[in-house]
């Protein structure tokens, strides 16, 4: 998913399985380590040019669809 973050904005990804109940999700930046602690939410400084992945989730839910929630 890519994006354009402004500055002042905290941004945070929900995943949702029928379009009704959405939940938090983790992600990480395309350009972070594939190792790297995977981010709750992403507080912008400025304008940033975003691409983030959601990596497969280990519980037993699967969310299929995602959206972006800006604070």
């Amino acid at each position: 998913m890519g994006f354009m973050a402004l500055p002042g904005r905290n941004y945070e990804i929900l995943g949702s399985t029928d379009f009704n109940e959405w939940a938090p999700v983790s992600f990480r930046m395309t350009s972070d380590d594939a190792d790297a602690p995977l981010r709750e939410g992403f507080y912008s400084e400025g304008v940033t040019e975003m691409e983030i992945e959601v990596p497969a989730q280990e519980s037993a839910v699967e969310y299929r669809f995602f959206k972006l929630q800006v604070n």
